[in-house]
């Protein structure tokens, strides 16, 4: 394997990187079309490299994968193989396949490498059944079982798919060979520990190795998305700024904005053009660290693309929803308030407003609601309100209209990005139900 895989990435490599604000897709690109990928690679963040790698789909980024330092190769799997606190044995079999080469064993054995071994002992446990015998004997237990060594250690792949069962096979043999010491202690680890054991032990590393890459833990997270309500706004902006990480990378595709929402674009753009480089580094690294803080905060996983992506431009429309509230009620350059006020604080002013109308819509009696079931724009639009985290339904319009195609109401939803469609929806509210 290369010292490259073997060197973890630094801080500094990420820090430095002169990159613009890049879309998932855009940062795939990018790498592949680099003379030496591996060049950029190396100063990514794991999470910007996941998500360049999801762009792609797994099967089109193997080139991105295999470059990846081990650290970063852990980072991947842990962002991919994870449901909040629960191992994905799903995506396991998926990644497994994906780096499956019939003529070489160097990805499996660099998978092997970074894969956390409890989970590997995980993996043994639910699919494999193991017999040791003092003496070694050359009669099997039974159909199906084979030996690594000569009798000592008996094996039955229980896999019914035949897939996974040809890919656990070659992953046990490469994984004897390699190391037989470990393949011993992980296929005698399941006797030592249940398997509830066995991934709160392999979770615990997760979060571990999510806190060193500025992936805040679950109670952070909650304290970053606590609403500040609007009638404290005044007050909060006075309040001294606070800082509220000390390290977070930035991330590519969640600074990426495609629909340059007004004003948060214009003070992208401000602080693009400012002297005080520091100031939009902050800004940045900002903006992800609360993206990531909302997708811990609300349970998205990292692995669910549309459900992340969703979140992000939540979050994007809420620091905007923010932004515009703080300016209507204390005008000022837009650099000058960022730096004085931090984007966690309008964001959580921003959440305060959404968070206001999510509670008046939960003000409408179920009774009222149920009979409203019938009129599909006004439940959907009361209904779409009352979610966690607000959402609007695509059909609706800033000026209160609908917009429909062929006479059908649009459908789906979108984020609040703007006060105005915050405004609209309460003003229905009020005059759909009287609230």
């Amino acid at each position: 394997m290369s010292d490259r895989r073997k060197n973890p990435d630094s801080r500094e490599k990420i820090v430095d990187l002169p990159l613009p604000a890049l879309s998932a897709l855009q940062l795939a690109r990018m790498i592949l079309s680099a003379p030496v990928p591996e060049h950029i690679i190396s100063c990514l963040p794991a999470q910007s490299l996941y998500m360049a790698v999801q762009a792609l789909g797994l099967e089109s980024a193997r080139e991105i994968i295999e470059a990846a330092s081990d650290e970063q190769y852990r980072l991947l799997l842990d962002l991919h193989l994870w449901d909040k606190d629960s191992f994905n044995e799903e995506n396991f079999w998926d990644w497994l396949s994906v780096i499956d080469d019939p003529d070489s064993f160097d990805s499996l054995q660099h998978f092997q490498e970074c894969l956390d071994p409890r989970l590997t002992a995980l993996v043994i446990q639910r699919n494999v059944a193991v017999q040791v015998n003092e003496e070694p004997t050359e009669v099997p237990p039974g159909a199906g079982w084979y030996t690594p060594d000569k009798g000592y250690t008996w094996l039955r792949i229980l896999c019914t798919e035949a897939e996974e069962h040809r890919l656990l096979g070659r992953f046990l043999a490469l994984l004897f060979d390699q190391n037989p010491e470990l393949f011993y202690q992980l296929i005698a680890l399941p006797q030592a520990a249940t398997a509830i054991e066995l991934e709160e032990e392999a979770y615990a590393e997760q979060r571990t190795r999510f806190a060193d890459e500025g992936i805040p833990e679950f109670d952070a997270a909650a304290g970053l998305n606590q609403p500040i309500p609007p009638d404290r706004v005044v007050q909060a902006a006075a309040e001294t700024r606070a800082p509220v990480f000390e390290y977070s990378p930035v991330i590519q595709p969640v600074i990426y904005d495609p629909n340059r929402i007004e004003p948060l674009y214009s003070l992208a753009e401000a602080l693009v053009r400012s002297d005080e480089l520091d100031a939009l580094d902050n800004f940045q690294r900002e903006l992800s660290l609360l993206a990531n803080a909302a997708i811990i905060f609300y349970g998205v996983a990292f692995h669910e693309e549309k459900q992340a992506a969703e979140l992000i431009e939540k979050v994007r429309g809420a620091v905007n929803v923010g932004l515009e509230t703080v300016l209507e009620r204390r005008p000022a350059d837009l650099a000058d308030l960022y730096k004085s006020l931090g984007l966690t604080r309008i964001y959580k002013i921003g959440l305060g407003v959404l968070h206001e109308l999510r509670q008046a819509a939960l003000s409408i009696p179920e009774q009222m609601l149920s009979a409203a079931m019938d009129d599909q724009a006004a439940f959907s639009i009361a209904a779409s309100a009352r979610e966690r985290f607000p959402v609007l339904p695509c059909f609706f319009q800033r000026d209160g209209s609908f917009r429909a195609v062929e006479g059908t109401l649009e459908s789906g939803h979108r984020a609040f990005t703007v006060q105005d469609e915050v405004k609209a929806v309460f003003s229905f509210l009020r005059s759909r139900f009287g609230i």
